[in-house]
């Protein structure tokens, strides 16, 4: 198969404004079943960027963090999202998954070359879910893995499983308190260029039927990639994550990891009230 050329990597905030356009589209009946793929280039990774990234997580090991890697990632997906071949809006887009994986170390200096695709199926519940995968490399060979999954928002909410119930972890993981508030999630927006309406007011949430604004998604990923490297000392490999519920502005939250001394473990973000399951993924170091 001839891959398509490669086109440099757009940027985000303009990705998102494109975005918004989309809204007219009007989904199909049945999902699409053809894949489609695009190549994309960057020069490289700007040091001062991954200080700030770093720096707004706490990030204590060298290195660039491996969440880091979604930011590029997130604008190989838009990019695609916003391709004629893609047929749903994307206000309405929920993500519901993600996973990354360090194959690499990765040389800053060093140009990127980006492979996307994307497909297009049914849940077990019959919902549409698109899912991307996108490969990140140097020279040639693989040097990080994203893969997310969306699906596409019901027109009425339903309630999340356990709605009416308390939930919780093991009493075994190792707990930190969390506070999230606006300010934390606008220097995330301003890092990212991910200036997505619902993460940012009140106001502009409720447009998308939100009660509240919500944290980015991996902005929680990367605050629990923070912290399980600077438990273990040792640089994440892999993280996935499954988004259960939002986080709503401000929150208080608890999360909680097993061991960073065994190398591999899982993770759950737990929002105090009410008390339910936000997030909860796998890590390996």
């Amino acid at each position: 198969m001839t891959l398509p050329p490669a086109t440099p990597l757009p940027a985000l905030p303009s990705l998102l404004f494109g975005g918004l356009a989309t809204i007219l589209r009007r989904p199909p009946p049945a999902p699409n079943d053809t894949a489609f793929t695009a190549c994309f280039a960057a020069t490289g990774i700007d040091p001062a960027h991954v200080a700030g990234y770093r720096e707004l997580f706490d990030f204590r090991l060298p290195g660039i963090p491996l969440s880091y890697f979604y930011l590029p990632a997130q604008r190989a997906q838009l990019a695609l999202m916003l391709d004629r071949r893609f047929p749903y809006p994307l206000p309405g887009l929920i993500h519901r998954r993600n996973a990354l994986h360090r194959h690499a170390v990765v040389q800053a200096a060093l140009p990127l070359a980006i492979d996307a695709s994307v497909q297009f199926s049914r849940s077990a519940d019959h919902a549409p879910e698109i899912s991307f995968e996108v490969t990140i490399s140097q020279s040639g060979q693989p040097v990080v893995s994203c893969t997310s999954t969306y699906r596409i928002a019901a027109r009425k909410r339903p309630r999340p499983a356990g709605a009416g119930e308390a939930e919780s972890f093991p009493e075994s993981y190792r707990c930190s308190d969390w506070t999230v508030d606006q300010a934390a999630i606008r220097r995330y927006a301003r890092l990212s260029g991910d200036y997505n309406p619902i993460h940012l007011a009140v106001p502009l949430a409720r447009l998308f039927g939100l009660r509240s604004a919500i944290a980015h998604g991996m902005y929680s990923v990367g605050r629990v990639a923070a912290l399980i490297e600077n438990q273990g000392g040792r640089p994440l490999m892999a993280i996935s994550a499954d988004f259960r519920r939002p986080v709503p502005l401000p929150a208080q939250a608890v999360c909680g990891v097993e061991s960073a001394d065994s190398g591999r473990g899982c993770y759950e973000l737990l929002l105090t009230a009410p008390k339910k399951i936000a997030l909860r993924g796998t890590w390996e170091t």
